[in-house]
């Protein structure tokens, strides 16, 4: 029961929403309705046939989308246009819709998709300047509508020789997803985890993840730009659509991902001018969110801008207080600019700061089961061993109540951290006849500040603490082609530079040589140079009616260099420095077979290289050398299928994942150390299958793969840090992360519906079999670092009037107990809980 400021806090969002939902009723009933709105937002639209975004919008045929015609796969001789046309015309004949580097570039032209009378009201957030009268809705298209730019370029989802699947903007807010890390509501088989503090993001996809957090195998792009590896886990603004690519990445963009790759796209005002604002008020979170797009100067400029602020209330307990509070606060604003019919130029900034997060909270087994309670007064961790007459001598030592490992004890009351996150691009895009070039140029800064640890504490002053800090710069070069004779072809050069800047500053030193309890130096510094030159291309060729045969390949260059002039660790007493470059060559494969309008076949061969490098924190004498590159040789077969008129959709991949020289930590509690322990396999299948009529949204996804390590020696070894053996044998043992089996399943239908009033009632669940934390400690209190099984199930029910969606939701509806991370520094395990159950309110209204 909520008490105190508690109660009174939500008593005030609630009423605050009632008021606003009255204030909007009222204006709702002033306006016309979403219907008119969109012809009105069509008459102050751009003029299509001038601007270089609808060339790329509109290089799709203009078909009927009720029939079963694959037309992403017919050649330019068999579109409705002729070859004699203007540059607007050819462009307009192209399948080729642009590169994701310009990931603000549109599915479909609203005219080309099939229409849907029913969820025309909640479809007005998407945009709808250029949509027609007839009341289309976006979210629900059929299978012919359903477009992905997994190729680079635009392209119906049912002719792509790999695993993709595709997230509309209704179905991410139905999920209520606020952050990248809650993206496995909507992708079996994806989880992306705090893995000890939101710096430490780890991404998990096939069963393929990493134990370098600056060194991810699944990368975030937003709009083209790729994210800094530190900062995959953000919260999410404007977003329109996302998508999810299975499998190794690298032969079409310029980051080069081994698991796969999430592409983020947000409003694009170039579509039609946009308003957006909602409200949340819940158990859990509150949430403010705002988004509009305009047209300024037609037809050339427009300017686009989002702000959200989300306060998360905690639910770890000590009386009446919650300790694992946060807050965040992101947005951004971009400027497109067309001075000429085949040039755009788009301007984008976008900050992230978070000036609070106690969210890495860890709580011991006793306060994890009991309800993620402290008892009042609990005393903090302040030592390691307890009391001892020999402190060389841990067997003299006897522990006491704020022992590290009393189930009592808090492991930290204060473990805060802070994030301050900005990135600025420009994009430049050109078309000349059947080609496309393209420049981007961004650069993005991640700062973080934290103090997770146990026992050791800062002099309090604002900038002390763990700060890890990156900071990126890449330019990429494209030219997208298409040919008369159905060719398409990607050629790219790609360069970043990265830099890891990491350390401690304003620790207290309780032992000699300035150490801590805990075992590092209270004041440190480690930075890593990295810089990454590739050449990539790709290419599609048709080979008659049926066949069509792809063809990648990237070279990359890839350095880095360490410079620690005072390491964290007793094993490392003098300054170092070290470097290490590796030529890196990845080819990629894929033959596709559409045997008619139903079915398409494919099967695809990929080679993919994680990056080698040095350890951030360099806590061992081993961190001095670098760890080696890991090749992941990737083998798919898969198949697209629709039926039902295109009602009825499913896709399903076999793959198989050989993982050479995995990089993992080994070594003893805290001595561990980056290294390359030896082999391991990934297969299984990936399958989802989705039904889109006018009342009923369903789909489900399911992913069913072992991961495990191989029984060969090179699995089993041993590594000296500082002095002390480290054994380790990880011979046939489960990755970490990687669950047997897991499921997501949506549904959504539209239970009501009478002339401006909608009713719908929706769910998610999804389900994990066992997994865990780690990836060779099995024997720990036998398996207290495993996740058991467990489902999350979340339900909703919409109210819909004109330019109006209520929402009442739960979360977690089932309080299902389980830990993003949980981790043992040589005792009993910790544990970081993921959200219990969640109850609220959603209020929105678009314009």
């Amino acid at each position: 029961m909520l008490k105190g400021k508690l109660m009174k806090k939500y008593i005030s969002i609630m009423a605050f929403v009632a008021i606003s939902l009255n204030a909007l009723l009222n204006a709702a009933d002033s306006k016309d309705s979403i219907e008119s709105n969109s012809l009105r937002g069509g008459r102050a639209g751009i003029d299509k046939k001038d601007s270089i975004e609808s060339k790329k919008q509109n290089m799709l045929p203009s078909l009927n989308m009720t029939d079963n015609t694959d037309f992403a796969n017919l050649s330019p001789t068999h579109h409705p246009t002729e070859k004699k046309d203007s540059i607007e015309s050819k462009n307009q004949n192209m399948l080729l819709s642009l590169n994701m580097a310009d990931a603000d570039s549109t599915s479909l032209n609203a005219a080309h998709r099939p229409t849907n009378n029913i969820d025309s009201i909640e479809s007005k957030n998407q945009n709808t300047a250029n949509r027609p009268s007839d009341k289309a809705d976006s979210n629900t298209l059929k299978i012919q509508g359903v477009v992905t730019t997994a190729n680079k370029y635009e392209a119906l989802l049912s002719s792509i020789n790999s695993s993709v699947q595709v997230a509309t903007e209704k179905e991410i807010k139905n999920a209520e997803i606020k952050n990248s890390d809650e993206l496995g509501s909507l992708f079996a088989g994806l989880q992306i985890l705090n893995n000890g503090g939101i710096a430490f993001p780890m991404a998990s996809l096939r069963g393929i993840s990493s134990p370098d957090f600056y060194s991810t195998t699944l990368n975030l792009y937003v709009d083209g730009v790729p994210q800094a590896p530190n900062f995959i886990i953000q919260a999410l603004g404007d977003v329109e659509q996302v998508e999810l690519l299975r499998g190794p990445q690298g032969t079409l963009y310029g980051e080069n991902s081994q698991a796969g790759l999430i592409i983020i796209r947000t409003k694009n005002p170039l579509k039609g001018n946009y308003a957006n604002i909602s409200l949340t008020g819940s158990r859990l979170y509150e949430d403010i969110n705002a988004y509009i797009g305009h047209n300024l100067i037609k037809d050339t400029l427009w300017i686009k801008a989002n702000l959200r602020y989300i306060y998360e209330n905690g639910f770890i307990t000590q009386g009446s207080k919650n300790l694992n509070t946060a807050q965040s606060i992101l947005g951004g604003v971009s400027v497109y600019y067309q001075p000429f019919s085949n040039l755009l130029a788009t301007l984008s900034y976008n900050f992230n700061v978070i000036p609070e997060n106690k969210k890495t909270f860890y709580l011991t087994k006793t306060q994890y089961e009991n309800g993620y309670k402290i008892n009042v007064g609990a005393p903090s961790v302040d030592n390691m061993m307890g009391d001892c007459t020999d402190p060389s001598d841990p067997t003299s030592c006897t522990p006491n109540n704020s022992t590290l490992g009393n189930q009592n004890a808090v492991y930290s009351y204060n473990p805060f951290q802070k994030i301050n996150a900005h990135s600025a691009s420009l994009k430049l895009e050109y078309s000349l006849d059947s080609h496309i070039l393209s420049s981007i140029s961004a650069f993005n800064y991640a700062g973080s500040l934290a103090n997770p640890y146990p026992i050791v504490q800062t002099d309090g002053k604002s900038d002390s603490g763990y700060f890890y800090n990156t900071t990126q710069f890449l330019e990429e070069l494209r030219l997208d082609s298409e040919y008369d004779n159905g060719i398409k072809s990607s050629i790219g050069l790609y360069y970043k530079y990265l830099l890891v800047d990491n350390g401690m500053r304003g620790y207290i030193a309780n032992l000699p040589n300035d150490f801590t309890a805990f075992g590092f130096r209270a004041n440190w510094n480690t930075k890593e140079y990295v810089n990454t030159i590739a050449i990539f291309g790709d290419t599609s060729i048709p080979l008659g009616e049926h066949f069509d045969l792809g063809l990648g390949a990237r070279y990359q260059y890839y350095h880095a260099k360490v410079d620690s002039p005072l390491s964290p660790g007793a094993g490392i007493t003098e300054p170092f420095s070290n470097s290490k470059g590796w030529n890196i060559f990845n080819p990629r494969i894929s033959i596709g077979y559409k045997l008619n309008e139903i079915i398409k076949l494919y099967i695809a061969g990929t080679q993919s290289t994680k990056a080698g490098g040095f350890a951030k924190f360099p806590y061992a004498d081993k961190d001095e050398e670098p760890y080696n590159i890991e090749q992941v040789y990737s083998a798919e077969l898969g198949s697209h299928l629709n039926f039902l008129d295109s009602r009825l959709r499913a896709n399903v991949a076999a793959y198989y994942m050989y993982i050479q020289d995995r990089q993992t930590y080994a070594g003893t509690a805290l001595n561990q150390s980056i290294v390359n322990v030896g082999d391991a396999f990934s297969s299984g299948v990936d399958f989802d299958i989705g039904y889109y009529d006018d009342r009923l949204q369903a789909s489900l996804g399911i992913n069913i793969g072992v991961a495990k390590y191989l029984n060969g020696a090179k699995n089993v070894g041993q590594v000296v840090i500082a002095g002390q053996l480290g054994n380790y044998d990880v011979r046939g043992q489960n990755l970490k992360y990687s669950p047997l089996l897991s499921l997501v399943a949506n549904v959504d239908y539209n239970v009501w519906n009478v002339k401006n009033h909608r009713f719908y009632i929706g769910g998610n669940a999804r389900f994990y079999t066992e997994q865990y934390h780690y990836d060779y400690d099995r024997s720990n209190a036998s398996d207290d670092l495993k996740e058991k099984a467990y489902i999350l199930l979340d339900l909703n029910m919409r109210y819909a009037y004109k330019n109006i969606v209520v929402k009442i939701f739960s979360q977690n509806s089932t309080n299902s107990r389980h830990a993003i991370y949980a981790r043992s520094l040589g005792g009993p395990a910790y544990y970081i809980p993921a959200n219990p159950w969640n109850i609220g309110v959603n209020i929105s209204y678009s314009m």
